[in-house]
């Protein structure tokens, strides 16, 4: 039997992955931005204040920076 090349000539990858990869990466890279973690019982502390009934957990300073990931 001869070897006839049955699809024709073979593909050639010109896609370099090691790059295409990091791009990807790159892409759905979030970047954080966590100061306001370094302050996050100061503003508890400041918001509960005064406050009657159920405490704050969470400062507003995190409700706006997941404000800004949706």
């Amino acid at each position: 039997m001869t070897q006839n090349k049955r699809w024709g000539k073979k593909f050639v990858y010109k896609r370099n992955h090691k790059e295409y990869q990091a791009e990807l990466l790159r892409r759905y890279e979030i970047y954080l931005d966590l100061e306001w973690v370094d302050s996050w019982n100061n503003e508890l502390r400041e918001m509960n204040k005064g406050k009657r009934g159920t405490p704050f957990m969470f400062p507003n300073s995190m409700i706006e920076y997941q404000s800004l990931l949706v």
